[in-house]
């Protein structure tokens, strides 16, 4: 199985390459989940927390919100909408990110619990994802009107009812 989580924040310095973008996309691209990521804060404690994150356009991000904090993107390569719920699933903004289209941002930033989920555009994109620290599984809630995980049948009718093509 490869591993979709690499830690990279484990040195006082820590950089980050184009080579090391294209293995990341090269491990996504692998992945049943379709995504993978450098983690580049030290430990789960560390008040900020931040990630590389590489998604494929096939990625499925079940709809969620975390409890407690924020988050913020600011987009490397290609593009991807993120997407924003009601308590019933409702579709209520969208804010797409593209790294090379001057009219559309490159950073978003949410700072209350909101749902929301991320699709691609793209054939794949790559993006800094910062939060507030420690991370606590519990605080992330997933909504229970969306599509499980591997529910092909049922993520592409969802994912096609939002009507962002």
């Amino acid at each position: 199985m490869i591993n979709e989580v690499i830690k990279k924040g484990s040195e006082d310095i820590v950089t980050l390459g184009t080579a090391d973008i294209e293995e990341l996309l090269r491990i996504a691209r692998k992945s049943k989940l379709n995504r993978a990521r450098y983690v580049m804060h030290r430990t789960n404690q560390d008040a900020v927390q931040e990630m590389i994150i590489a998604l494929t356009h096939q990625v499925y991000i079940k709809p969620h919100k975390h409890l407690n904090k924020m988050e913020s993107f600011f987009i490397i390569e290609g593009n991807l909408s993120i997407v924003f719920f009601d308590d019933a699933g409702v579709k209520i903004d969208v804010v797409e990110l593209a790294a090379s289209q001057n009219l559309k941002p490159v950073y978003y930033r949410m700072n209350k619990p909101m749902w929301h989920t991320v699709v691609v555009h793209s054939d794949f994109a790559v993006i800094l994802e910062t939060t507030t620290g420690p991370f606590k599984k519990s605080e992330t809630e997933f909504a229970e009107w969306a599509p499980e995980e591997f529910e092909n049948d049922k993520i592409s009718n969802f994912i096609e009812s939002l009507g962002l093509n």
